[in-house]
């Protein structure tokens, strides 16, 4: 899901209500009333499956989406009153002869976009080795980059889990696991040429002791990249943070600061979930996560400047410590010092959605969160991305919530609060 720029919101899913999985998307305003066609735009509805969108804005009010169909890489530009502006279906981006999988995409500034996707291209045969792979297409829908894309790491093993960031110069910060025997994070810089920026093979973010995993990453504001994943070198699943400049350099300590205490990590089976980031618009970032002393897992804040110091000591500051195993934190920026976060949590025996606000270090909203989803008898959960919770889109004093509620007739809907 994005903003709209003003006030509402786009987002998009894999749609089954025919024969085959398809890409449908929507927009509501600010209101909470659909803009488009009630039941949602066909972004595609070709043979054969249709999945893992995503999207980012069109700067005009619009979006472009990205997805696999069924082993490539194709995407559409829809514009602010729900209009396709592209080829039926959508346009090729990458049809290699081999796999190309869960692609991810971010704004090129200019009303395009840069995409990333896992491609077996260069292993030979499947199960061999993925790496990543990326391409821009422009506001017309046309490929400017070398056709089927540019390769940004073909390092042993598999590269996997994509994200993007812009670099703030109409190129993007790439960001992925790297899986060569243990799990590391990497990352690379690719401009609005498709020139790659940094090392061969992408700049090591932290390849430290066993598992580094499950990454995110923003924009530093300053061609760079600001990094956070769950890390496993120590006894317990801890979050640990990095900056890296425009020139591929990490700013902060090698592999990485840590923003959390061992009490905060893994427990009786139970692991970190992945740490939601947003940028504070000073160098810096506010992290959400997960974490458990032993018991109930409950949802933490972190504010890390520009320098790689945490301003919070410890766990940080306790957003929600209810009952049960609150989960799946997301983030958003709501003005200076201001966040808002939201989670899953079980409190009520069926999982609901909670949030509460943090001003300058203060929790407003009372530790336990407010919102719910008011008497629905079922689970709320995590939206078609796996493992990314809820969606959360902030500006000034508005919030909207996307989730995915599974119906005890097992059928799914889409709710927008």
């Amino acid at each position: 899901m994005i903003s709209d720029g003003q006030g509402g919101a786009i987002f998009t899913w894999d749609d089954e209500r025919g024969a085959d999985s398809d890409i449908y998307a929507q927009r509501i305003n600010a209101a909470g009333t659909i803009q488009w066609t009630g039941t949602g735009v066909v972004i595609c509805n070709s043979g054969g499956n249709q999945n893992y969108p995503h999207l980012d804005t069109d700067g005009q009010g619009g979006a472009i989406i990205t997805w696999n169909q069924p082993d490539n890489i194709h995407a559409q530009r829809i514009n602010s009153t729900g209009e396709v502006q592209w080829t039926a279906n959508g346009v090729d981006v990458c049809t290699q002869a081999s796999t190309q999988t869960s692609p991810n995409i971010v704004s090129d500034g200019q009303g395009g976009a840069i995409l990333a996707w896992g491609d077996w291209r260069s292993n030979g045969a499947e199960g061999t080795g993925v790496d990543v792979w990326a391409q821009r297409i422009n506001s017309s829908g046309d490929v400017k980059w070398t056709v089927d894309g540019v390769e940004l790491d073909n390092s042993l093993g598999n590269q996997v889990s994509i994200n993007l960031a812009t670099d703030g110069q109409g190129g993007a910060i790439v960001s992925y696991d790297d899986f060569t025997g243990s799990y590391d994070v990497s990352a690379q810089r690719v401009d609005l040429d498709g020139n790659v920026m940094w090392a061969l093979n992408g700049t090591v973010v932290c390849d430290a002791t066993d598992f580094n995993y499950i990454q995110e990453v923003i924009s530093d504001g300053q061609g760079g990249g600001l990094f956070v994943w769950d890390d496993l070198r120590g006894a317990r699943v801890q979050v640990y943070a990095q900056r890296i400049n425009s020139s591929g350099d990490a700013n902060w300590t090698a592999d990485g600061v840590r923003t959390t205490v061992s009490t905060i990590s893994s427990s009786q089976g139970q692991n970190t979930e992945r740490p939601s980031i947003v940028s504070d618009d000073e160098e810096g970032a506010f992290l959400a996560y997960k974490g458990d002393a032993g018991g109930d897992s409950q949802i933490y804040l972190q504010h890390i400047y520009g320098n790689g110091s945490n301003e919070w000591a410890s766990t940080g500051i306790a957003v929600c410590t209810a009952t049960g195993n609150q989960q799946h934190a997301v983030i958003c920026h709501n003005g200076p010092g201001d966040v808002i976060i939201a989670w899953r949590d079980p409190r009520s025996v069926n999982y609901d959605v909670y949030a509460s606000r943090v001003v300058n270090g203060t929790l407003l909203a009372g530790e336990g969160g407010n919102g719910g989803n008011g008497d629905e008898p079922e689970d709320e959960e995590p939206p078609a991305i796996p493992g990314s919770g809820i969606f959360l889109i902030g500006s000034i004093s508005i919030i909207i919530v996307v989730l995915i509620t599974t119906r005890i007739a097992k059928k799914k809907r889409i709710i927008y609060k």
